[in-house]
């Protein structure tokens, strides 16, 4: 097993959060476009937990997992480089970011990391762990700044973020993770650790990515 000191470990963990950041440029791009609330949320956070669970199978400890929301965050502050960025804006992300990496690594845990997967049942503990931080988070810096946090929505948009897109998180990442199982029963050398040149080539892409398409 690989520890956190390995200069393998940070490969993986560079390579899995330049993924999920890439993952927030492009695919997080189309659908905060789409005329759906809570769209990307819904969908985004699966991508991230796939992205942090195959890193902490990959290094052999739920650390990896929460190192890569310090890379994926880094890359979305990237953002505040773009002349009239709104700070709200690219800290938001950032924050639900920093939330999932810490609510995934939490209950890998508990979990054979080599053999273990995030089921339905953990994705939605996971999911309504970092959902129910945000909240908080977001209500407090609410209360020091004028903002406009979930609160504004009332009772049914705190319930549709916390419950209805909470749901959906558990059942993509219950999908998701089947779908790793496959994957890595098909094609074994997919669960190989990544080449440190490649990590940094697609840290390298993800932050041009993110740059380029705002």
């Amino acid at each position: 097993m690989v520890t956190m000191r390995d200069r393998t470990c940070w490969a993986i963990v560079l390579f899995w959060g330049a993924a999920w950041g890439l993952a927030e440029a492009t695919v997080g791009l189309g659908l905060h476009l789409a005329p759906m609330p809570g769209l990307a949320g819904a969908v985004l956070f699966p991508v991230g937990a796939w992205c942090m669970v195959r890193a902490a199978r990959a290094g052999g400890t739920p650390a990896a997992a929460l190192a890569l929301g310090p890379v994926a965050a880094a890359l979305k502050l990237l953002d505040l480089a773009i002349p009239g960025a709104d700070p709200f804006a690219v800290a938001n992300p950032a924050a639900a970011i920093l939330l999932q990496s810490l609510a995934v690594g939490m209950m890998l845990r508990f979990r054979p990391v080599r053999e273990g997967r995030l089921g339905a049942e953990t994705g939605l503990a996971a999911a309504l762990g970092w959902r129910a931080g945000y909240v908080l988070v977001i209500a407090g810096a609410a209360a020091l700044l004028p903002l406009h946090g979930l609160a504004d929505h009332g009772a049914a948009g705190l319930s549709r973020f916390l419950l209805l897109e909470g749901v959906v998180n558990a059942l993509l990442i219950g999908l998701f993770m089947e779908l790793d199982r496959r994957l890595s029963v098909r094609w074994p050398r997919l669960s190989a650790a990544p080449n440190p040149i490649a990590a940094g080539a697609l840290a390298a892409l993800a932050a041009s990515a993110g740059l380029i398409l705002l």
